[in-house]
């Protein structure tokens, strides 16, 4: 099942967070911990950083991995910070590998409980900010259900979500499952009612309880049908091929850019850069452009171009001259044609 969604920059939100039971052990946590981190490419999960490519550093997209620190003592945690595959950076989610001393080993109090009173003396709540961009919502909310899945009754997730999003993130996270996971208790009302049951609320407290937090599977809109390009949006340019099909208005969107683009020629930077090598030329772009929101394999791929191509400073300078770190449609179009070869063709023809 696929979640319908139409670029207009990020169309959906949605908040998710995970009561966790104090009863919990480190054991318990770590295992649960391995596995999120385990998925993290899988589910198309990215962390900005610096990487360096032998000779300068750049601030790219890359593959999550554990990272070391040193708070007031040793810290070990793996963050998100979008989607690899869609170039898109969102605000940052976090999974610490240790838990505090007071977060866990408690006599009693399920995640549950924890949730419908309140009481942060039975859990504490992980996740919780407001996500962005549905793909990357469906892969956030996956190990969320992940979590609850392996530990019963000391995880409980709840959220604002709706339900044919969860139903994806189930089926996605799936995929890298031998041990498959369900939805979640508060997309299954049964379930959710029989937690509803054991709390000592008054039969209103109950049933709000019960309203308030139930995800319900609701009848789906048929939609009409229309023309389908390709590429429909400027978000889908870093997947063109050569021979696609680009919806009218984006091909007059792209040209109109590509023809601004090229006036950057004319400035003096470039006229000083195409004096020096290619490793100085690609460089002096790396230094002036800071961050872009681009993969450490886009940036690979810049670099071979330099190395194997004698135009590439005309194709590239004008593209690094442009602030991209926003995620615009004149951003995205700009990003695609750094990383894309087929794209770069097709609007040189235009």
């Amino acid at each position: 099942m696929k979640y319908n969604w139409i670029e207009s920059m990020f169309p959906t939100t949605a908040v998710c967070s995970v009561s966790i039971s104090r009863t919990i052990t480190q054991d318990e946590w770590e295992k649960v911990y391995e596995e999120t981190l385990s998925l993290a490419c899988d589910l198309d999960l990215c962390s900005v950083e610096d990487i360096d490519f032998h000779g300068f550093t750049a601030k790219c997209f890359a593959r999550p991995k554990e990272i070391k620190e040193n708070y007031f003592g040793p810290v070990q945690y793996w963050k998100a910070d979008g989607l690899y595959s869609e170039r898109v950076g969102v605000a940052p989610v976090k999974f610490f590998r240790k838990l505090d001393d007071g977060e866990c080993g408690q006599p009693k109090g399920s995640a549950f409980l924890g949730y419908a009173y309140d009481d942060e003396s039975l859990s504490f709540s992980i996740l919780g900010h407001q996500l962005e961009v549905p793909h990357y919502i469906s892969s956030i909310l996956a190990l969320a259900f992940l979590i609850e899945a392996r530990l019963p009754d000391k995880a409980f997730v709840y959220g604002d979500f709706d339900y044919p999003l969860a139903v994806e993130a189930v089926e996605k996270i799936n995929k890298h499952l031998k041990n498959k996971i369900g939805l979640p208790i508060i997309c299954r009302p049964e379930a959710l009612m029989a937690l509803v049951k054991e709390t000592d609320c008054s039969e209103k407290e109950k049933h709000e309880l019960f309203k308030n937090t139930c995800i319900k599977q609701a009848a789906q809109k048929k939609e009409a049908a229309t023309q389908k390009y390709d590429v429909e949006c400027t978000a889908e340019l870093f997947n063109y091929r050569k021979g696609n099909s680009i919806d009218p208005e984006l091909v007059k969107l792209l040209k109109e850019t590509f023809d601004i683009l090229a006036g950057a020629k004319k400035q003096n930077g470039y006229k000083y850069l195409s004096t020096l090598s290619p490793n100085e030329q690609i460089r002096g772009l790396a230094r002036h452009a800071g961050f872009i929101p681009i993969c450490d394999v886009d940036w690979q791929h810049i670099i071979n171009h330099f190395e194997n191509h004698k135009d590439s400073l005309e194709r590239y300078y004008p593209l690094f001259m442009v602030g991209c770190e926003s995620y615009s449609s004149t951003s995205n179009i700009v990003r695609a044609l750094l990383i894309n070869d087929d794209l770069h063709e097709f609007c040189k023809g235009l």
